[in-house]
This record gives structure tokens, sequence and C-alpha cells, in this order.
């Protein structure tokens, strides 16, 4: 310690000696060690697609909030063209006046009365009426035993405002709508997945508008978490409820594991037993919640819906079979040669 002050104090002359030069070299490394900054790309060099972006980013940049503008008033739009490319994708040709009429807000919103305003709120309810139906019949055939309640509130957040609203923007419903609102609203969405799904129906039948409800509508089930849309108050008490129907034991409660009880972060385990076996086990801050939390686990297990559950099953619901004209053509031809 005694040879660094020594040190330092014989570089104290020298520094204060040279002390601008000092003061100038590192101003320059200053200087040398900050990165050049980009070129401007003058306006001429830029693509197109650039040019907006930049222009974008200004905007933004300054405070300025962009104006939405529906597709129908910017160039290049053609709604006959645009209907037509819907009915492809759906696959129902035949089905463009019944879909024009699905598209009209005003023709199901009851603003425009007479035949059409008719006919248009007909549709939607015969959609609605085949979505409903369509959805609780698979739910009770994969999850048979699922309480009423649940099977309700899961198809309610199937054919809510969100679900459909999403399905309506990836199929590109809201450019379609006739509706003088812009954005178009999540209800109108809904209203027009309904009012095409009846549509199809009286186009194609049934069954083409169940595969439309089973393609777009069904999947969400697929990764759709049984408690986020039913709640139940008191899991424990439904599960009790359920082993009662069922016939066994009561359920009962035991503290399994635990760790950190005397941290701010305690972690307690609670298992449910009937009859001596375990049927859930789960994690909590808290007693009572790792108890709430096991009652759900079980009652997941107990209605088929758990996270490792088996997939839905999406292949149509009726085997495909040959045309009988075809099966008589190929057995003539096998039995001449």
């Amino acid at each position: 310690m005694a040879a660094f002050r020594c040190g330092v104090r014989s570089l104290c002359p020298f520094l204060s000696s040279h002390r601008p030069v000092l003061s100038q070299l590192l101003r320059t490394m200053s200087i040398d060690v900050q990165p050049e900054p980009w070129p401007p790309v003058p306006a001429w060099g830029r693509k197109r697609w650039l040019q907006a972006w930049v222009r974008k980013e200004r905007d933004l940049n300054r405070g300025k909030v962009p104006i939405e503008v529906p597709r129908s008033q910017k160039p290049n739009w053609d709604y006959d063209a645009e209907l037509l490319a819907f009915t492809a994708r759906l696959g129902e040709k035949d089905a463009r006046q019944l879909l024009r009429l699905a598209f009209s807000k005003q023709c199901y919103s009851g603003n425009e009365g007479g035949e059409l305003c008719l006919e248009g709120t007909q549709l939607l309810e015969e959609g609605e009426r085949l979505a409903v139906a369509f959805l609780n019949r698979v739910i009770v055939e994969s999850m048979p035993a699922l309480p009423e309640s649940a099977l309700e509130a899961l198809t309610e957040a199937l054919l809510g405002e969100e679900a459909l609203a999403k399905v309506a923007r990836d199929l590109g419903m809201a450019e379609l709508i006739v509706d003088a609102e812009f954005p178009v609203s999540k209800s109108t969405l809904r209203s027009a997945v309904f009012a095409v799904l009846g549509a199809i129906a009286r186009s194609g039948g049934s069954e083409r508008a169940e595969l439309f409800v089973r393609d777009f509508v069904l999947p969400p089930l697929s990764w759709m978490d049984l408690f986020e849309v039913w709640s139940v108050e008191d899991p424990m008490a439904v599960l009790a409820q359920e082993m009662e129907k069922c016939g066994e034991a009561p359920p009962e409660t035991r503290l399994t594991r635990q760790t950190g009880i005397h941290t701010l972060l305690p972690i307690y385990f609670v298992g449910i037993y009937s009859a001596g076996n375990l049927l859930a086990e789960a994690p909590g801050d808290g007693l009572f919640a790792a108890e709430e939390e096991a009652a759900r686990t079980a009652l997941r297990h107990l209605y088929g819906f758990t996270d490792n559950r088996r997939p839905l099953s999406f292949r149509p619901t009726t085997p495909y079979s040959l045309p009988t004209q075809l099966i008589e053509e190929t057995t003539s031809q096998r039995s001449t040669a």
C-alpha cells in the first residue's frame, strides 16, 4: 500500500504538467469510440414499400394517428369479385345471392323492413340454432360427464363475440360486410358469421354448415381451459356432489408436502383422497388455495377435460363412400379384363 502511494505521488507532477495533452487525447478517443451514424438514404433510392413504412414511422413519432379507411374506399376494389372469391374459398358457389344478403347488416338488424329483412333475420336465427346444436352434440359426445352448466359455458365461449369476431376477420368477412359503421363492431361480425352459416345451410344443407362450424368455430376447444370459462365458487362441494352421484366415498383432503413455510413464498401440496385412493394433487401458496386447485384438477380428470386429453377428431361425421355408378363401372372393367 505504501508503494502504491509513492507511485501515485510520483505521477502527480507528470499528470499536472501534461493535463491539456491528456484531456485532448481522451476527447479524441471518446469521439473515435462513438459509432458513425448511418448515411441517410435519399428518397429516390428507396423502394416503394420502404417509403410508405418511413412515412408511417415518421407520422407515429410525431404523434399522428393514421386514419383507417375501409377497403371499399381504396382503389382496385370490386365487391362482386371479392364475393366470388369468398364463395370459392368456402366451396359454396351457388350461395352467392344468399351470402350477399347475409353480408348486408340492414337485412338482419331491423333497420330495413320488407321481405329482405325477414329473410336475413331467418338466416341469422337458423345459423345460430344450428351452431348451438352442433357444438352441444360434439361436446357431449367427446365429454359425456360434463354438467349442463359447464356445457352452456363452453358453448357461450365458442360462440361469443371475441371468438366469432376473430373467425370473421380471419375469413375476410370484415371487408365484405355492408355497413355504415367503420370499423365493424364485434357484435356485427358475430351476426354476420351466423347469417353466413344460415346461408350455407340453406344452399348446401346442414351437413355443409356443420363442416363450417367444425373447421372454424370448434378448434379453440382443443386448447381451452374448463375453469377459465366456467366459474365455480366452491369446487370442493361440486366434487363431493359428483362423487356422490358416482357412488364413491366422499373426498378427503390431506397435506402431502410443504416447503418454505417460514418464508414469504411458502408452497403447500394438498392431495384429495377417496377411499384411500389419490384422486388429484395440486400446489398453492396457501392451504385453501391448494385445496381448491386440487379439487379443480380432480374435476378435470372426472370430466375428461385434462390438459393431456385426447385431441378432438375433426374427421367428417359420415364416412366417405364411392358413388354407385363408379363402383359398377370399375366392377365391369375388371370382369371384362
